[in-house]
């Protein structure tokens, strides 16, 4: 098989039908980002390089999702088609491509194009599950396990097509200064809608003359990727950028990670947002009945900053 261009890999990972985490797993396989023996000693943070299950000398991210004789066993046993001559192929782009074109070479037969993001999910994740807790799970049981996944997770987006986004700003006493509530419909994964919420949020109060902020979100890989301490996925980067750019401009604005468990108030206005008809945002400069008791139980918790706190329920 000739090598695919790694452009056209990454384009063909983020247009896959599955969850953010997954995407982000498939991303850091093709940038070799993910900690196989191969590369832990490869930057001296190991001096064992093998294969803990079978042994192989050089464990690399395609020994563990293709060669290595369990992955081949839970792909034998899985519904996914296997590869013409039967041999996975030493190239980890190569047989990438491969599972994730299945719906164009099967054009008229159930692919199962779905399950794959899933079974190498659940390879990588019991490979970890033998290293660092001695749990071996059978092969079928890997391929139960992706299909349960799978099938969770359709379910789900099913349901998170409409989604609602809500955001809150308070004083120091944690007095409500406004709120808002905005109701989406197929936006994306969670991560996307609470980009979508919290830049809403800046932007509502660059608008309203804010100068000193803190905003808090629940999503602690958002924080960081905004904070540059991750690396921004692809998928994100135009709202990230947005994001930036608007608290580049503005110095007394800072992006902070917070549980969700002390921010109810958002999580409770996003909510809210089902109920809207239209998806015509909705501000609130006086606080609505049905927020009250909310924001007086979230009090304890808050600190002594200005703070909006978004939010989605999807």
């Amino acid at each position: 098989m000739d090598q695919p261009s790694l452009d056209a890999l990454s384009q063909r990972i983020w247009k896959l039908n599955t969850g953010s985490k997954i995407h982000h797993f498939l991303w850091k396989c093709v940038n070799n980002a993910l900690p196989a023996a191969a590369n832990m000693k490869h930057i001296h943070i190991t001096k064992d390089g093998r294969c803990m299950r079978c042994s192989m000398e050089n464990e690399t991210i395609n020994h563990i999702l293709f060669e290595c004789p369990y992955a081949r066993l839970v792909w034998a046993l899985s519904p996914v088609h296997a590869p013409v001559d039967g041999i996975m192929s030493d190239s980890l782009y190569s047989n990438l491509w491969r599972v994730m074109s299945l719906q164009d070479r099967y054009p008229k037969e159930e692919a199962h194009a779905d399950l794959v993001p899933w079974l190498l999910w659940r390879i990588w994740k019991n490979r970890n599950d033998f290293l660092f807790q001695g749990k071996d799970y059978a092969a079928q049981d890997a391929v139960n396990k992706a299909l349960e996944d799978m099938k969770e997770w359709l379910e789900r987006s099913e349901e998170e097509k409409k989604e609602g986004v809500g955001w809150v700003s308070r004083d120091y006493t944690g007095r409500m200064l406004w709120a808002g509530a905005r109701r989406f419909q197929g936006v994306g994964s969670p991560i996307e809608t609470e980009a979508i919420a919290l830049q809403w949020a800046i932007q509502s109060m660059i608008r309203f003359g804010y100068k000193h902020v803190q905003f808090e979100t629940d999503s602690l890989v958002l924080a960081k990727m905004i904070n540059g301490k991750e690396e921004t996925w692809p998928k994100l980067k135009p709202i990230i950028q947005e994001i930036t750019h608007s608290l580049s401009t503005n110095r007394s604005y800072r992006v902070e990670y917070f549980s969700r468990d002390g921010n109810k108030t958002a999580d409770r206005i996003a909510k809210e947002a089902f109920s809207f008809m239209n998806h015509v945002p909705k501000l609130y400069s006086v606080m609505p009945s049905w927020l009250i008791h909310v924001i007086e139980a979230d009090m304890p918790s808050l600190g002594s900053n200005y703070d909006v706190g978004p939010n989605n329920v999807g």
